[in-house]
């Protein structure tokens, strides 16, 4: 998938969650699109944990979520990890944004 496609479809998904925050067809299509990605995108990784944090940090109970971030984005969080696990980090800082 292309860059503007990837965004645009993201976005879209946003709006929908927007509506239906549990609406776990969306966020089965939201997992797709991000998995489709190939490799560990740094960008797309941090993206999705910090809409992910907003999203629980709106309604907390929201497993849908949950669920995206525990099981469905790990992969792709750990290959980042891997990634970077050989840098030297400068600061704190940047530790703590792999975390």
């Amino acid at each position: 998938l292309g860059n503007a496609i990837i965004k645009a479809e993201l976005m879209l998904c946003e709006t929908m969650l927007g509506r239906d925050e549990r609406n776990f067809h969306v966020w089965n299509y939201r997992n797709w699109i991000v998995n489709s990605i190939k490799g560990p995108e740094n960008d797309t990784v941090l993206k999705e944990l910090k809409f992910l944090d907003q999203k629980l940090e709106q309604n907390f109970s929201n497993f849908s979520a949950l669920h995206f971030k525990s099981k469905n984005l790990v992969s792709k969080y750990s290959l980042l990890v891997q990634k970077n696990a050989d840098k030297k980090f400068e600061n704190i800082e940047d530790m703590e944004t792999l975390k």
